[in-house]
C-alpha cells in the first residue's frame, strides 16, 4: 500500500509512502564516517503472486539497493526480508544484489555490467520480468518475416512450423524442459570465462539450444562429486546442504528442473509412453477454450485436469482402471490416498513460506527418511502415525524390507519427532502439513496445538510464521493473536497462552 507505514528493523527505521504515481522510502544511511538521512525512489519490484520485494535507486548509476522488507500478499502485511527464508539472518540490504543475483531469472536477457574497479553496476536488460524472448528466443527475424501480410497469412494457413521463432512445444521433451530450466534450476558456469562473459553480456543460452552446453546444472547426492560442484563447495561449504536433501533431491522452491531430470519418467521415457517434460503438465498460455477462471490457471499454470490423476495416466494408462488403481494405492479410488502425486510428488520442497510439491518423481521409502531426514509421503498425510507404522505398512503392501528403527521412531509420531528434533526445513514442512486439509481429515486436529505452540518460539522466523498459520486453522484458534517477528517476551507469552487454551479445551479434567 505504501501508505506512510513505518517499518522497524532491529537498528533501523524505514518509512514508505506513495506520492502520486511514485513510491519512496526514507531511512538513515550509515557509513564509516557519518550518518545521513536519505530519501530514495522505489524503481522496481520482483515477485507478484505471493510477495513483492522492492528495489530503490542508489544514485550510483544502475546499482539498486534493497528495501529490507517484503509485502506478503496473502497476509496483506509487511515482514522483514530475512523472515521469508529459512536462513540465519544476515545482511538484509546489500547494494547490487539485484544486479548480480535476481537478474539471472527475474528479467529477460539481463546483463550485470559491473563498473571496473568499483562495486557499482551499469546493468541493462532486454525487458523487466519474464517476457516473450525468454521462452521463444530473439524475435527480430520473426517480426521482419511477418511484416509482410501475405507471408503472414501463408504461414497461418501452412502446416509447416515457423522456423523464424522458437515454439517450445515443438522442441524435444528435453529441450522443452531446458527452456524452463534456464531459470528453474540450481546452476553454475562451465568455465571461469563464462562468468566474465555473463557479467559483460548476460547468458549465452537462448531457447531451443542445449542448456547444458551453456550452463553447469548442479546435482546432489551421488552426482555431487563432479569437479564443478566440488569447486563450488570449496567456496561455499553449505552449498549443497542448503539446496538438496542428502540423496540429491531438491529441497528449495523454484528449482524444479533439477527434480525433473532425476525422475524415471524423464530418464527412461520412451516413444510409446512419451518422455516427461515440464509441458507435460504445465502450460504457459491459458487456452481460449479453458473453462477455468483465470485465477485458477495462474496458480502453478497447470493445464486442464493436471491437478488430477490425468497428469500421470496420460502416460500410465493402466491406472485409468479403478480396480488397478486401488490395488496399487490400497486407498479408495476417490480419496487423496489414490491421487498419484500425493505419494510420488509430496510437498517436501520449501519456499515462499510454504511446502511445495517435489518435482522428482519418487515413491515412499522409510529407508530414505532414515538416510536424509526427508519425511515420507505417508507420514505427511498420516501425521499421527509412527515411522514404524509406515515401515510395516509399506512392507506389507509392497514388500519393502523392514528397517531398523529407534525406540522413538517406533513409539512417537514421525511428524512430532520432526517438529521437535528436525532441522528448520523439516520443522517447517511438517508444521505446514498440519493445516493441509487431507492431513487434518485423516489425522484429526485436536492433538496438534501443543506442538505448534512449541514452534511459536522457534529460532527461525519462517518456522514461527508457519506454526502460527497452521495453529489458526485449528478449532478455537482462528483469531489467535501472535506476531512471529514480535519481541521475544511476547512470543513466549503467546506460546504459553496457546498451550493453556488447548489445555482448557481438550485436556481431561480431574
Amino acid at each position: 500500500p505504501f501508505a506512510g507505514e513505518v517499518l522497524r528493523a532491529p537498528s533501523e527505521t524505514f518509512k514508505v509512502e506513495r506520492v502520486a504515481d511514485t513510491f519512496w522510502v526514507d531511512f538513515d544511511k550509515t557509513s564509516l564516517t557519518k550518518k545521513e538521512h536519505v530519501r530514495r525512489q522505489i524503481v522496481l519490484t520482483t515477485g507478484s503472486h505471493h510477495e513483492q520485494d522492492y528495489w530503490y535507486a542508489t544514485e550510483d548509476g544502475r546499482t539498486l539497493g534493497r528495501l529490507p522488507f517484503v509485502w506478503r500478499i496473502p497476509e496483506q502485511r509487511w515482514i522483514p526480508d530475512h523472515a521469508v527464508f529459512i536462513t540465519p539472518p544476515g545482511d538484509a540490504r546489500p547494494f547490487g544484489k539485484w544486479n548480480v543475483n535476481c537478474i539471472k531469472c527475474h528479467v529477460t536477457q539481463g546483463q550485470p555490467r559491473p563498473v571496473l574497479s568499483t562495486e557499482l553496476f551499469d546493468t541493462k536488460v532486454a525487458e523487466f520480468g519474464i517476457s516473450c524472448e525468454a521462452c521463444h528466443g530473439p524475435g527480430r527475424a520473426h517480426i521482419k518475416r511477418h511484416a509482410n501480410v501475405i507471408q503472414r497469412y501463408q504461414q497461418h494457413m501452412s502446416v509447416d512450423a515457423d522456423e523464424s521463432i522458437i515454439l517450445p512445444s515443438r522442441l524435444s521433451p528435453q529441450k522443452q524442459s531446458q527452456v524452463c530450466g534456464q531459470c528453474h534450476s540450481i546452476f553454475g558456469f562451465n568455465e571461469p570465462s563464462d562468468i566474465k562473459e555473463w557479467l559483460k553480456r548476460g547468458f549465452a543460452y537462448r531457447a531451443g539450444e542445449d542448456l547444458h552446453e551453456a550452463r553447469f546444472v548442479h546435482r546432489g547426492g551421488p552426482e555431487s562429486d563432479h569437479p564443478k560442484t566440488q569447486e563450488t563447495l570449496e567456496q561455499i561449504p553449505r552449498y549443497l546442504e542448503d539446496r538438496f536433501w542428502s540423496d540429491g533431491m531438491v529441497r528449495i522452491s523454484g528449482r524444479e528442473y533439477n527434480g525433473l531430470i532425476e525422475s524415471p519418467c524423464y530418464q527412461h521415457g520412451d516413444e510409446s509412453r512419451g518422455v516427461l517434460s515440464c509441458l507435460s503438465c504445465h502450460q504457459m498460455h491459458v487456452a481460449a477454450e479453458d473453462p477455468r477462471p483465470l485465477a485458477e490457471w495462474t496458480n502453478d499454470q497447470l493445464g486442464p485436469e493436471m491437478d488430477t490423476n490425468h497428469a500421470c495416466v496420460q502416460c500410465h494408462k493402466q491406472f485409468n482402471d479403478q480396480g488397478i488403481l486401488t490395488a496399487h494405492t490400497h486407498h479408495l479410488a476417490n480419496s487423496t490416498g489414490s491421487r498419484c502425486y500425493n505419494c510420488h510428488m509430496p510437498h517436501t520442497t520449501w519456499g515462499l513460506l510454504k511446502s511445495i510439491r517435489s518435482h522428482e518423481i519418487d515413491y515412499p521409502l522409510v529407508q530414505d527418511t532414515l538416510k536424509t531426514g526427508r519425511p515420507t509421503a505417508c507420514n505427511l498425510c498420516h501425521l499421527d502415525q509412527t515411522l514404524a507404522w509406515t515401515d510395516e505398512t509399506l512392507s506389507r503392501w509392497y514388500g519393502h524390507p523392514i528397517s531398523s528403527l529407534s525406540e522413538d521412531q517406533q513409539t512417537i509420531s514421525a511428524s512430532i519427532l520432526s517438529m521437535l528434533t528436525g532441522d528448520a526445513g523439516q520443522r517447517s514442512i511438517v508444521a505446514w502439513h498440519t493445516r493441509w486439509a487431507p492431513a487434518q481429515e485423516i489425522s484429526g486436529k485436536h492433538w496438534m496445538a501443543p506442538y505448534l505452540s512449541h514452534l511459536l518460539s522457534d529460532p527461525y522466523p519462517a518456522v514461527r510464521f508457519t506454526a502460527h498459520e497452521s495453529l489458526k486453522s485449528l478449532p478455537g484458534f482462528a483469531e489467535f493473536n501472535f506476531d512471529f517477528v514480535g519481541p521475544i517476551r511476547e512470543r513466549e507469552l503467546a506460546k504459553g497462552e496457546a498451550r493453556e487454551q488447548w489445555n482448557r479445551a481438550f485436556r481431561p479434567g480431574p
